[in-house]
């Protein structure tokens, strides 16, 4: 009985969840899909919930949270598909301007950044080694890493914008 709470809660307040997810997402169609994993997400562990109004405000976080992870994933794809990195053509003329890119953030990256921030990132974009492997290589906390490259990457973001942004 006690998943009846999760589904009776998505169920009642849909159009609010939905308010919520397309305030932050911007747009119905990326709604849909946060609520839609939101529930699967919570489907799990809907034996918890206790009362609808449990299930309710635990909708609403997990709602509120998936929507502003889907904006960071989505940040990132975009932020990967400005700076030109696609491998698939590799005509010269886009392989000239996606080496001008890289050397304009490379130039941004050795100029702006802290000798922590660029070891993070270096060891992030180029190793490929996840948050965990960073702090135990740095000695750090995985949370600070999480937020110098968060940092790291903003900054680069926001300098990039500034200074190309007239190309």
């Amino acid at each position: 009985m006690t998943e009846d709470f999760l589904t009776s809660a998505f169920v009642k307040f849909r159009q609010r969840l939905s308010t919520v997810a397309r305030r932050i997402v911007g747009n119905d169609d990326d709604a849909a899909d946060v609520l839609q994993e939101s529930f699967c997400r919570l489907w799990g562990v809907r034996d918890s919930f206790r009362s609808e109004s449990h299930a309710t405000g635990a909708a609403m976080t997990t709602v509120k949270n998936m929507s502003i992870d889907h904006l960071r994933r989505t940040a990132r794809q975009t932020t990967v598909d400005v700076v030109g990195i696609d491998m698939v053509d590799d005509s010269s003329e886009l392989a000239a301007e996606r080496e001008r890119l890289l050397a304009e953030v490379d130039q941004i990256v050795e100029s702006h950044l802290s000798e922590s921030q660029r070891a993070i990132l270096r060891l992030r974009e180029h190793e490929r080694l996840s948050l965990e492997e960073i702090a135990d290589r740095l000695h750090m906390n995985p949370s600070t890493v999480r937020v110098s490259l968060s940092r790291a990457r903003n900054k680069i973001r926001e300098i990039y914008k500034k200074q190309y942004s007239n190309d």
